[in-house]
């Protein structure tokens, strides 16, 4: 390729793939026909899959992407494919488990090698020049002389991914509070005491873990579940993975105290923090956790928020190719800024540095009361003259060159938004958090959604999106029912349920009750998989049974809760070993042991009643409710003229209707 030519990425919409573009590599993004066009000319396929805040996708691109030789090399020998894993977490989903089975390990960059087919035989994350070109060459000549040995890894390699492991579901009947709490006891011996999170690092925010773990401590009254939630959330916040100046969280810390991040900021890790720190919130008013809520939004909004549009994707971890750099300071920067020396002591500021190359990342200790009754300083002088401290710094630090913006708009994580900013509503009761919900709900509703109720992945090039798959179904279905109990609005719900019908139509597998992650119709990769596992982002399967749980409620649907809970039948054994990785089907398995109530508020005052309701912490309520008469089958019958009744239900019984919001957290706290 000749020198600022470019190749097939230039016409991608993804901001990842462009980033490729300039390469000597003659790049070309996943299509059936690359892979048609592979199998004519017979010759290998590199699959390298990353993202655009990708530190270190970045690296491997300046180092062997970008350098002639190894190019050639692999223009030569190989069509090379480009992903981007947030654009095509199918393909990602595919690979990343074919490497792991071949390597114990997976991450970004994942790059893998495939016969022409597409079935892969090898594969890893990061190599570095030379590794890379050996391996390479390695291939190239293992392919001339002892191609069967290839083909014969890919096949094992295949035998494996389609191997469903999750296909044999066993009876739920096991499900009850002994049974959770023994699994919750295992989980609880992995959990590090003094830094919150998994033992170990890196550390990864887990906020499906965090509300699991807050949801535990109300079913199982063990109050060390609460103090390993908190104790996680205030060291994340204490920790270099936030943003002190300006709010939100990096993707994940490298070390066990949360100190040093790889700086990259996920609109998706930031969303379900928004909720967990708001969960959080409800059940201990700290004020810091509110003032994290806060602070994240407004970052969420000034950054990655584009008007009419929705919510872009990412900020990069890097800045003039160099990581943390927007974000890292020398001391003699902050210094020249700062004359008070206290204010450099309590964000950790040191002369030498206390990162790479004398660098500083702000963290504090401790929180301002305890920092100030230590030192003997008058705390309130001492948060006003940080508000100023933090200005001047963001000031300072606007200035620089901004790590890149990712301007994807993914369905999935607008909607995981959408339930952020509707968690914040509910537990600091600030309208305009529940205005951008409802925006945001919108942007959902013309952005992506189709007539037919199929969902586009993306937002933002809808001329020519790709297929939403089982998590932009899954949370925006969520998103829907949120924004349903939120505003009483029953469009949201029954566009929730439409949603849901479309999906049961097309992503359930036919002998099972689970869903595939590809529309059933639109998969073409050598292996159709189910996502499962909760990780970073909750599963989208775990979330489909909790969508289908709350509409049988609210429908009195009872084929919805069945599938439900046998749903919840193919992980039971998985979340008794490892329930952290299965923490958003805990939610439902908390549900199959302990029935939840059914809160229904109806009358012209429903939205005030519901308010003061939802300042409370109710993980064992669904909640619905209307302003008027209503078709929705749980609602039927219940409205009342010139008053506002509350009912408090469980199965087909009900308490007497209640007349204050007051009286009814008084009865909830009884029976919860």
């Amino acid at each position: 390729m000749k020198k600022n030519s470019h190749n097939s990425l230039i016409n991608e919409k993804s901001t990842y793939l462009q980033q490729h573009a300039y390469n000597p590599v003659n790049w070309v993004p996943w299509s059936d026909a690359i892979i048609e066009k592979a199998k004519q000319q017979d010759k290998l396929l590199i699959i390298s899959i990353g993202y655009s805040a990708c530190h270190w996708c970045h690296v491997m691109e300046k180092e062997s992407f970008e350098d002639i030789h190894v190019a050639s090399l692999m223009n030569d020998n190989f069509i090379c494919i480009k992903v981007d894993k947030e654009e095509r977490p199918d393909i990602d989903m595919v690979y990343m488990e074919a490497v792991q089975l071949l390597t114990g390990q997976g991450g970004w960059p994942l790059n893998c090698i495939a016969l022409p087919d597409g079935k892969p035989f090898y594969g890893g994350t990061y190599f570095n020049k030379k590794q890379w070109t050996y391996l390479l060459n390695q291939i190239v000549d293992l392919y001339k002389k002892d191609r069967k040995r290839l083909i014969s890894q890919a096949h094992k390699i295949l035998q494996a991914l389609t191997n469903n492991e999750f296909s044999n579901s066993q009876t739920i009947s096991v499900i009850n509070i002994d049974f959770i709490k023994s699994a919750v006891d295992k989980w609880k011996t992995t959990i590090d005491p003094i830094y919150g999170g998994n033992v170990g690092a890196p550390k990864f925010p887990m906020p499906a873990a965090i509300n699991y773990l807050l949801h535990c401590q109300y079913l199982l009254k063990d109050n060390t579940l609460l103090l390993a939630a908190t104790k996680q959330l205030t060291k994340m916040y204490n920790g270099g993975i936030y943003d002190h100046l300006q709010g939100g969280f990096s993707r994940y810390s490298t070390d066990k105290k949360w100190f040093a991040p790889h700086f990259e900021k996920m609109l998706y890790d930031n969303a379900q923090l928004i909720s967990s720190y708001a969960i959080a919130y409800l059940q201990t008013k700290n004020i810091a956790y509110k003032e994290i809520i806060e602070d994240s939004i407004s970052f969420l909004t000034s950054e990655l928020y584009c008007k009419n549009v929705g919510y872009f994707s990412s900020l990069d971890a890097d800045s003039e190719g160099e990581e943390g750099k927007f974000y890292t300071w020398t001391y003699d920067e902050v210094r020249s800024l700062i004359s008070d020396i206290s204010f450099l002591d309590y964000f950790k500021i040191e002369k030498q540095g206390n990162w790479e190359q004398n660098k500083n990342i702000i963290h504090i200790n401790s929180s301002i009361e305890e920092y100030c009754e230590n030192n003997s300083i008058d705390s309130n002088s001492f948060k006003s003259k940080l508000i100023e401290h933090k200005k001047t710094l963001l000031n300072q630090r606007n200035k620089r060159t901004k790590p890149s913006l990712d301007s994807k708009i993914l369905t999935s994580w607008n909607a995981l938004t959408t339930i952020g900013l509707t968690h914040a509503y509910n537990a600091l009761a600030t309208n305009e958090y529940l205005e951008k919900a409802t925006e945001l709900g919108n942007l959902l509703l013309s952005n992506s959604l189709n007539n037919n109720y199929s969902l586009n992945r993306t937002m933002n090039y809808t001329s020519n999106s790709i297929d939403g798959f089982l998590d932009d179904y899954a949370f925006t279905i969520q998103a829907f029912i949120k924004l349903y109990q939120a505003t009483f609005d029953e469009k949201w719900l029954t566009t929730a349920l439409e949603i849901t019908n479309y999906t049961l139509n097309n992503f359930k597998e036919k002998d099972n009750n689970l869903f595939y992650y590809c529309n059933n119709e639109s998969n073409k990769l050598v292996a159709k998989k189910m996502e499962l596992t909760d990780n970073v982002i909750p599963s989208s399967n775990s979330q489909m049974a909790i969508n289908l749980y709350i509409l049988g409620v609210l429908y009195l649907n009872n084929d919805y809760i069945n599938q439900a809970k046998n749903m919840c039948g193919h992980i039971i054994d998985y979340y008794k070993n490892s329930a952290g990785y299965y923490a958003n089907w805990g939610k439902l398995i908390n549900w199959i042991a302990k029935e939840p109530i059914q809160l229904v508020v109806s009358g012209d005052n429903a939205i005030d009643f519901k308010n003061k309701l939802s300042k409370n912490y109710l993980p064992n309520c669904i909640i619905s409710g209307s302003t008027k008469k209503s078709k929705i089958p749980i609602l039927k019958g219940k409205f009342l003229e010139d008053k506002t009744g509350i009912y408090i239900c469980k199965g087909n019984t009900c308490l007497n209707t209640i007349y204050s919001a007051e009286e009814a957290i008084v009865e909830l706290q009884k029976i919860i």
